[in-house]
C-alpha cells in the first residue's frame, strides 16, 4: 500500500526471530531487569479524604507518589510508605485502604512476568514484544496494514503507528480520503492496561476481516491509526527501573526528569497551576513550553497531517470514565450534545459486556482541571471536528495501576464494542440500530411493533427512506413495511399478526443525504434478526403487594444482617431507592432496605439469607417460563466481586435443588439496576404441582457490601394450542389419513411447524419430527 507517510519515515522493520530463541530472550533480559526498590515492605495505597485547602496543601508537602490524576480537595489516592502513612494520620486526615501490600502486588506482577503464557494478552507486553506484534500482523496482512515511525521519543525510541484499512477498489474512497481514527495507549507509561487494549482492536480488525462482513465493511471505508504506545522510553523505564513512573524521561535542568505528556499538549498550555504544574518534580509538570517534547511534537504532527481523523481516543488507567473536552475549564464544549450522545452510548456498551459501569462526562467536571491535554487539543486546536476522548480503564482503586493480567482480556472485551462505536460515528453517514435488544419471542396472533433508533452521524436522515423488511418463516421472499417516526430519533414498524410457531425475521435500511446507504444488521439479509411468534398467558404474578405466600429463611442461613424483606427500600449506593413495578407500586424483596447511616449498615453480613417462592403448580402447563426483576449489587466496599447472587429452582417441594441463575462475583448484573430475567422451567427440572423457586444472597467475602431486591415475579405458559386435536392437519375436526400429506408438508416446508402436528408431549418444543409422524400413525392405527 502507498501511502503519505508523517514524521520521520523509516522502511517498515519486520522483527523475526526463531520462537525458541526470541522467548529465551526474553526471558534472561527480564531476568536481568532490576526490581523497583522505590515499593517497598509495608507500602500500601490509600484513598485519602481531603477536606481544606489547608489540608491539600499539608499533603502536597509530603511529596507522596500521587495516583489520582490531579491534586484537589477531596479524595486522593495516594502510594505511602508506613512512615508516611503515619504522618498522614497525624495530620487528622482520614483514608481508606485500597491496596494493603503493594510490595506483595509487584513481587505476584513480577513473577507472572517471567511465566509468561503464550497468547499476546495473557500478560502484559514488553516495548519490544509490543513492536513484533503489530511488525507480525503487517507482515500476515500487507494488504491491511502498514507500520509508520511517525517520529522519535527524547531519548530517540521510535513511536511506532499500525495502519489499518481495506485495500483501495471501485466504490470506496482511496486511503487517506477515507474517514480516519486515532487511537493510542500509553501516554502515561505506568498505565499498563492501556496498550494491550489498542493491540486488541488491532487484532479484531484484521483477523476477523475475511470472516465477519461488519468488520470488511468498517475497515474498508476508515482509515485506523493505532499506537499502542507513544511514550516509548517512559514504559521501558516502568520494566526495568521504577514500575511507577508517569512521565517522560526528559532530563530536566534541576536534575529531576520527565515532563508530563499529557500536560504538555499546546491548547489552552499552562492555563493554571491546578491543572498542570510548573514544577519539574512534579508527576503533573507541564514542560518550559508547549509542545516542548518529540513525543507529543511526533503526535501534533501528525494528527495535523491528516486532516480525514474524525475521532481520536487517548487511553489511560484507571477509574473507569469516559471523558471528553473541555479539560482546562468547566464550560462545555460547542459540541457537548454529540459528545454526551457518543459517550453514553459507549457507556452503555462497556457496561453490557461484563457489567462494569464507567461514568461519562467532561474532563474537568467528571474527575479534575486539566489544562495542556490531549483531547483539548485534538477537539479545539483543529479546523474540522475530531471527536476527543480520553477513556480511563480498570479499575476504580482495588489495584489500579497494577491492575493484575487476568484483567486483561475483560478490559480489552468491554472497550471492544465502544471503540466500534466511536469509529462507525466517524466514518458511517447513519448508525442504525435496534432500540433494546432483539425479543426472544412475540405474541403470536397479534401485530408486532419493532423499534428503532437512525442517528444521523456524517449525514442527514433522508425522510421516508426508512424500511423494515420482515418475513414469516427461514425461507420466501421479504416485505417491507416504511419506519414511522416516534420521537427524536426513534421509528417504528408494525409488522402483520405471525402465525403462532413460526419465525420472524426482520431487518432495517435507511438512507443519508450524502448516498450512504445503512444495513442493520449490517450484512442483511444474510444475517437477520429473529425472534420467533408464540402464545402467551400468565398463571402466576405478583408484585409482592401484598407478598403472600412467600417465605424468609432456609437450612443453613446464617447472616446476621441483610435479611430479606417484603418493603419500601431506601436508596444507597448499593441498594434501589424505589421497587420496580411501574405505575404506583412501593413495595419489593429486599435484603433490608434501609438506609442506615452508611452503605454498609444494613446489607448482607456474615452469611446467606435465602427467600423462597410459594409452591407453584405447574402440572398442566405446555411450557412455562419463569421471569422477575432483580437487583444484585456486590461492587461496593473493600473486597468488590467477592460474592454471588443464585436463583435456584425445585420441583419437590425443596427437597432437591437446581441451579437456575448465578450471578457474579463478576460481570453483568453486579452494580446495581433492575434487571429482567426469564428461564425455561423445563430446561431444568420437570413440571409438577410442588416447583419452588428461591434466591440466595450471600455475603461470603470479608469487606465486601451486598444488596440484592426482587420484584414482579411472574410464571407465563408459552406454546401453540391446536384449535382442534392433535393430529388434525386438514381442520376437519378428525384425525384420518386426510392428514398425512399435510403432515409431510410440514415436516417438508419452513417454518416446519404447525400447532396440530406437533403431538408428542410436552408439546411445546416447537419442533415437529419423526417422533410426532410415529404418535400420527399411532392415532391412525388407533382408530
Amino acid at each position: 500500500m502507498s501511502r503519505p507517510v508523517i514524521g520521520v519515515e523509516k522502511p517498515v522493520q519486520i522483527i523475526r526471530f526463531p520462537v525458541a530463541i526470541f522467548s529465551c530472550f526474553i526471558l534472561f533480559a527480564q531476568l536481568a531487569r532490576a526490581a523497583d526498590l522505590s515499593i517497598k515492605p509495608g507500602d500500601r495505597v490509600v484513598r485519602v479524604q481531603v477536606t481544606s485547602e489547608l489540608q491539600l496543601k499539608q499533603l502536597e508537602g509530603l511529596d507522596l507518589d500521587v495516583w489520582s490524576h490531579d491534586l484537589h480537595v477531596g479524595p486522593i489516592d495516594v502510594h505511602v510508605s508506613e512512615s508516611e502513612l503515619a504522618e498522614v494520620t497525624r495530620l487528622g486526615m482520614p483514608f481508606e485502604v485500597l491496596i494493603p501490600d503493594l510490595k506483595a502486588l509487584y513481587d505476584a506482577e513480577r513473577q507472572r512476568r517471567l511465566l509468561r503464557g503464550a497468547g499476546p494478552f495473557d500478560d502484559y507486553l514488553p516495548l519490544a514484544d509490543m513492536v513484533s506484534f503489530i511488525n507480525g500482523l503487517a507482515a500476515a496482512r500487507p494488504d491491511l496494514c502498514e507500520v509508520i515511525d511517525i517520529g522519535n521519543s527524547v531519548q530517540g525510541r521510535d513511536i511506532w503507528v499500525l495502519h489499518i484499512t481495506g485495500p483501495n477498489g471501485p466504490g470506496v474512497p482511496p486511503s487517506g480520503e477515507r474517514a480516519g481514527v486515532f487511537y493510542h495507549g500509553l501516554q502515561h507509561c505506568r498505565e499498563w492496561i492501556t496498550g494491550p487494549v489498542v493491540l486488541y482492536l488491532a487484532n479484531y480488525l484484521v483477523n476477523n476481516y475475511d470472516s465477519d462482513p461488519c468488520v470488511k465493511e468498517l475497515v474498508d471505508r476508515t482509515d485506523f491509526y493505532l499506537a499502542p504506545c507513544v511514550n516509548p522510553d517512559g514504559y521501558e523505564y516502568t520494566w526495568t527501573t521504577q514500575r511507577l513512573w508517569r512521565k517522560n524521561r526528559r532530563l530536566n535542568g534541576d536534575g529531576s526528569f520527565g515532563v508530563d505528556l499529557n500536560r504538555n499538549w499546546g491548547y489552552q498550555w499552562g492555563f493554571d497551576n491546578s491543572g498542570s504544574s510548573p514544577t519539574p518534580s512534579s508527576d503533573l509538570y507541564r514542560g518550559p513550553f508547549a509542545f516542548s517534547e518529540p513525543e507529543t511534537q511526533a503526535l501534533r504532527d501528525f494528527v495535523l497531517a491528516h486532516p480525514n481523523i474524525r475521532a481520536y481516543m487517548d487511553y489511560h488507567s484507571y477509574s473507569q470514565l469516559i471523558l471528553w473536552p473541555w479539560g482546562y475549564t468547566s464550560a462545555v464544549t460547542p459540541h457537548q450534545a454529540v459528545f454526551d450522545s457518543v459517550g453514553q452510548r459507549m457507556r452503555e456498551l462497556i457496561l453490557a459486556v461484563h457489567g462494569q459501569n464507567y461514568v461519562a462526562g467532561p474532563i474537568n467536571t467528571t474527575i479534575y482541571p486539566a489544562n495542556g491535554g490531549s483531547a483539548d487539543w485534538v477537539y479545539g486546536g483543529n479546523a474540522n471536528l475530531i471527536l476527543a476522548y480520553s477513556i480511563e480503564l480498570r479499575d476504580t482503586g482495588t489495584y489500579g495501576f497494577v491492575l493484575p493480567a487476568e484483567q486483561i482480556i475483560p478490559t480489552c472485551q468491554e472497550n471492544l464494542p465502544a471503540i466500534l462505536h466511536l469509529s462507525r460515528w466517524a466514518s458511517a453517514g447513519l448508525l442504525l440500530e435496534p432500540d433494546g435488544e432483539v425479543p426472544g419471542s412475540v405474541q403470536a396472533g397479534q401485530p408486532v411493533e419493532l423499534l428503532v433508533t437512525i442517528s444521523p452521524l456524517q449525514e442527514a436522515y433522508v425522510p421516508g427512506s426508512g424500511l423494515c423488511y420482515y418475513r414469516f418463516g427461514a425461507s420466501g421472499a421479504f416485505g417491507s413495511i416504511p419506519l414511522a417516526p416516534v420521537s427524536g430519533n426513534l421509528y417504528s414498524a408494525t409488522l402483520p399478526a405471525p402465525p403462532c410457531g413460526s419465525p420472524v425475521e426482520y431487518y432495517f435500511s435507511a438512507a443519508g443525504d450524502g448516498g450512504h446507504v445503512v444495513q442493520s444488521p449490517c450484512d442483511a439479509p444474510a444475517h437477520v434478526y429473529e425472534t420467533l411468534a408464540i402464545e402467551s398467558s400468565v398463571a402466576y404474578e405478583t408484585t409482592f403487594e401484598p407478598s403472600i405466600g412467600w417465605t424468609v429463611g432456609d437450612v443453613g442461613d446464617n447472616a446476621t444482617t441483610g435479611i430479606w424483606g417484603a418493603m419500601d427500600p431506601q436508596a444507597t449506593a448499593a441498594q434501589p431507592g424505589d421497587d420496580h413495578t411501574p405505575g404506583g407500586g412501593l413495595i419489593c424483596f429486599v435484603t433490608d432496605g434501609r438506609a442506615g447511616s452508611s452503605v454498609g449498615t444494613y446489607d448482607v453480613d456474615g452469611g446467606k439469607t435465602t427467600l423462597k417462592s410459594p409452591l407453584l403448580d405447574l402440572s398442566d402447563m405446555d411450557d412455562p417460563v419463569i421471569g422477575y426483576w432483580r437487583w444484585y449489587s456486590n461492587n461496593q466496599g473493600a473486597a468488590p466481586g467477592a460474592d454471588v447472587f443464585v436463583v435456584d429452582i425445585s420441583s419437590n417441594g425443596g427437597a432437591n435443588w437446581v441451579n437456575a441463575e448465578t450471578v457474579g462475583p463478576s460481570g453483568t448484573g453486579t452494580t446495581g439496576g433492575w434487571l429482567y430475567h426469564e428461564f425455561r422451567v423445563l430446561d431444568y427440572v420437570s413440571l409438577s404441582s410442588q416447583v419452588q423457586v428461591r434466591f440466595v444472597a450471600s455475603d461470603l467475602g470479608e469487606g465486601s457490601i451486598v444488596e440484592a431486591a426482587l420484584d414482579d415475579f411472574s410464571v407465563r405458559d408459552m406454546g401453540c394450542t391446536c384449535p382442534t386435536v392433535p393430529g388434525d392437519l386438514d381442520g376437519d375436526g378428525f384425525v384420518t389419513g386426510l392428514d398425512i400429506g399435510g403432515f409431510v408438508s410440514v415436516l417438508m416446508t419452513a417454518p416446519y411447524y404447525h400447532p396440530c402436528a406437533d403431538i408428542v408431549g410436552p408439546r411445546n418444543l416447537l419442533i415437529v419430527d419423526l417422533d410426532d409422524l410415529a404418535a400420527l400413525v399411532d392415532v391412525l392405527l388407533a382408530g
